[in-house]
Order: C-alpha cells, then structure tokens, then sequence
C-alpha cells in the first residue's frame, strides 16, 4: 500500500493516509479506496453535480490556520495522477504551489490546479529546465470561486523513454482575499515587415527576419502576398472575435504605441517545427511577449493561398493563445490543438473545452480562460 505523509502547516504530528490514483486495469482511478466523500460537488451556482473524470477519489485535504498543507508522497508507477481536494476557495484568493522531487528516484514531477469542473487554472513543468531545475511551481489568482479545488501532481512526460517515478514533497499555500483579478484587453501586433536586426522568442536568437513574402510558403504565390497577408488576419480576428483583442500589423500606418505583444514570421527553422512562442503566459501576466510562425514548412500541405491562410492562420491562433495562457490540447478542431496538423490546419478551429495535451486529466475551458484574461469584445 502506498503512503502518503501529511503535514499541515508546521505541525510535529504526521497523519498515515494509504492512497493510490495510478489507473488499475478496471479504470478505477483509485485501488484501493472509494472517497465518499467527494462524490458529489456543489457547484458555483448551489446546484450538485457529479465529480468530474479524474478527480473521483481525489484525497480530501484541510488547510491550517495558516491556509498551508505540505504533503509528503510519491508516485510510483509512471501513469499515476495523485490529486488532492483542497475545498472551497473564492475569487480573489491567492495561491502558492510548488512540487519537489525529494529522496533518490528519477520523479520529474509536474503539478496543475483544477476548479469544481475538473477544468485547469495553472500548470507547471519544471521551474527552469534549462538549469536543471525541475521543480514545478505556479502562483497567482483563484478568478471564480468554487466548492472544490483539486491540486493533482503527475510524472512528466518528458523524454517519454525514461520511467520517472519516485517521492515528491507537494507545498500549497493561500492567501485568502489577496486581491480583485480583473480582465484586461490585449493588443497583438502582426509584424510583416523586414525586422531591423535579430529577434529573440523563447529563450532563442534569431537572425534578422526578411519581410513576409507568400513565394516563401509556395513559389506558386508570386504576386499574391497580400492577399495572403489578408486571409491570414482576417482569419485570427475571426477567431478572436468574441474577446478583447486587438490586431495591428506593421502594414498599418500608425502602429500600437501601448503595451502589446508581437507575433513575427520566419522563413525556415533547423527544428522542423510551425511556431514557436515565449511559453505559457497564465493570464497575460506579461503582455509584452513574442511568438513566430515559420511559413515556409506550410508550403509541403499548402497549395493554394486559400488553404495557406487558414493553416497559417490557425497557427497564430494558436501562439497568440498561449501568449494569453492557454496551454496545448489534443482536440481535432480545438483552437489549441497541437497534436493534429498538416492537412488539418485546412479546416476552421475554434477555441472550446477540450483535454489538455500535456497533463493526463482535467480539460481546459478555453473560453472561459479567455473571458477571465483579456475579457469580452465591446465589455459584454
């Protein structure tokens, strides 16, 4: 039986609690126990509802008089999900999670927060991979309050060839009533012109980029760039229509002098990959981040402009979402669908509720995020 070791606050005491999530062949997401408990979840709005996927035997947790738990734990097989049900929490309130991988096992742990739908909030995967440090660690605003909030740790995916398991000490802190978390509109500057030196996204350098020109997805588009440049734009409005951002690109005659994110356009990459942005940006805490669209591999599925500007199109969309905090899915005609490309990017995407790639439960509620993150078009 595995054990999990819980300390509230600084408190001597420990609590034995025996307790599994990792899925066994009957698709019980629990071995050994059914947490009564936690069937039933009242929602927002006082009506009941059942406990989503996942989260059914979630281990039902109480913070102290400091609104601190720390668990001491482990995941020992490598599809294991442990979650723990921390209560209500309100909008306003303030959190604070980190999970460190502690004794000698080869754990990457990752660790999310969920709402009373099983929905993600935050989501983290190493604090700074490139050093070394794989802790994974997020703070910052509950926006819509709820019975129930789950805190579920996992081993990364990452590299899939290596079983990472082993002990984890989980810290979650919060600070009720911190603040009012408010919506606020975000302009993204399409940037078709030649840059005046190297541009940096994501950690990475690149040479100076040349202007947007359609022969370089498709030599067949001699002359026809601007018309590319028109579906591309007109495709990422349409996309973002229903919310609070605003377009510009450099081929207008008066651009953004506010704060505003930029999105370029690169003519190849060595990585053999569409895009690249500067990360997941929960709730535009930075709105002034980067993203690039590489356009040339779109020319090996793209033959005709038409097809191109949704597919490039569809990309934007994409970056600009994680610029705002959205984080990849795995949803055949969701928005942030990064699993399903080439000829898919053919068809119109729309942002939805949809299973997050890069964590094996919850879903992500697109739509929502971005009403709480940037707000809705005209304030509505």
């Amino acid at each position: 039986m595995k054990r999990t070791w819980i300390m509230v606050g600084l408190a001597v005491g420990l609590t034995l609690v025996g307790f599994s999530c990792a899925p066994p062949p009957n698709g019980n997401t629990n071995g050994n126990q059914t947490n009564d408990n936690v069937s039933q979840n009242e929602n927002e709005n006082g009506t009941s509802g059942p406990v989503p996927e996942g989260f059914e035997n979630a281990t039902a947790m109480a913070l102290d008089e400091a609104h601190r738990l720390i668990v001491n734990s482990s995941i020992d097989v490598v599809d294991e999900v442990d979650v723990y049900d921390l209560g209500s929490l309100n909008a306003g309130d303030f959190v604070d999670v980190i999970c460190v991988a502690t004794g000698d096992g080869t754990l990457d742990p990752m660790v999310a927060i969920f709402d009373v739908d099983g929905e993600r909030v935050y989501w983290n995967d190493d604090i700074d991979a490139e050093h070394s440090n794989f802790a994974s660690s997020f703070n910052g605003y509950i926006h819509h309050g709820g019975s129930h909030y789950y805190v579920a740790v996992a081993s990364s995916g990452f590299p899939a060839t290596q079983e990472r398991i082993g002990a984890y000490r989980l810290t979650v802190q919060v600070q009720p009533n911190a603040g009012s978390p408010a919506a606020i509109g975000q302009t993204v500057l399409l940037y078709w012109q030649q840059t005046a030196g190297a541009v940096e996204v994501g950690g990475l350098t690149y040479a100076a980029l040349p202007a947007f020109d359609a022969t370089v997805v498709n030599a067949s588009f001699t002359g026809q760039t601007d018309a590319l440049k028109t579906a591309i734009l007109a495709h990422v409005q349409q996309a973002f229509g229903p919310y609070d951002v605003t377009f510009a690109t450099t081929d207008d005659s008066i651009w953004p002098t506010d704060r505003y994110s930029v999105v370029y356009f690169g003519t190849n990459t060595t990585q053999n990959i569409l895009s690249a942005s500067d990360g997941i940006d929960f709730f535009n805490g930075n709105d002034q981040d980067r993203a690039i669209i590489f356009v040339e591999p779109f020319g090996e599925f793209c033959a005709n402009v038409d097809q191109a500007g949704i597919a490039i199109g569809n990309v934007v969309v994409r970056e600009v979402g994680q610029l705002l905090g959205l984080m990849p899915t795995n949803a055949v005609g969701d928005a942030m669908d990064s699993a399903h490309e080439g000829t898919t990017l053919f068809n119109n995407r729309e942002f939805g509720v949809a299973p997050m790639l890069d964590f094996p439960i919850g879903e992500q509620n697109a739509p929502l995020l971005l009403e709480e993150t940037v707000g809705l078009h005209g304030g509505e």
